[in-house]
């Protein structure tokens, strides 16, 4: 059995280019804030937690151009993308982090309705994003394929809310 690399050289065998540096420079950002970078145990799976098992997001690295149809909008990608997959949350924003009506356009642009999806969006998922209802939500209700460093910026914004809220969370109990 090998061992198992590390997210950055998974990047580096998958992405090239200016989605490489910004794919590592958002690896950076996570460990500096002290967020891990945990290995699903499946192939180019990561997940983003604070603390212990607090979810975050997901990082997917892809090696091939063909990838399931639910995640891309029906669009085939080029070989060696990354993509961010936000879950499904109650709550998106927190009163402590401001947010202004280019970075609500930039997650309503990236909201992933459930077509042609392999979960058949059983659940029919109702949610409010930002002031804005959607209907169909797979569960993964944001999703983001190779950001580049302007999308990054708010998307860290993102991980910060998604981090008060679970430190607001655990207060509460």
């Amino acid at each position: 059995m090998s061992e198992q690399k590390t997210i950055e050289e998974n990047i580096e065998k998958f992405i090239s280019g200016d989605a490489l540096e910004d794919a590592l420079n958002f690896v950076d950002y996570l460990k500096m804030n002290n967020i891990m970078v945990v290995f699903s145990g499946h192939e180019n799976v990561w997940h983003i937690r604070c603390e212990k098992d607090e979810h975050i997001c997901v990082i997917v690295l892809f090696d091939d151009p063909f990838t399931p149809i639910c995640f891309y909008d029906g669009v085939t990608k080029q070989s060696g993308h990354w993509t961010i997959f936000w879950g499904d949350y109650d709550k998106y924003e927190h009163y402590d982090v401001q947010v202004d009506d280019n970075f609500k356009e930039f997650c309503w642009a990236s909201v992933h309705i459930c077509e042609n999806c392999p979960c058949n969006n059983k659940m029919n998922m109702r949610k409010t994003i930002f002031g804005k209802d959607f209907e169909n939500l797979c569960h993964c209700s944001l999703v983001f394929t190779n950001p580049d460093a302007a999308a990054l910026e708010h998307i860290k914004k993102l991980v910060k809310m998604r981090k008060l809220n679970i430190a607001d969370e655990k207060c509460a109990q």
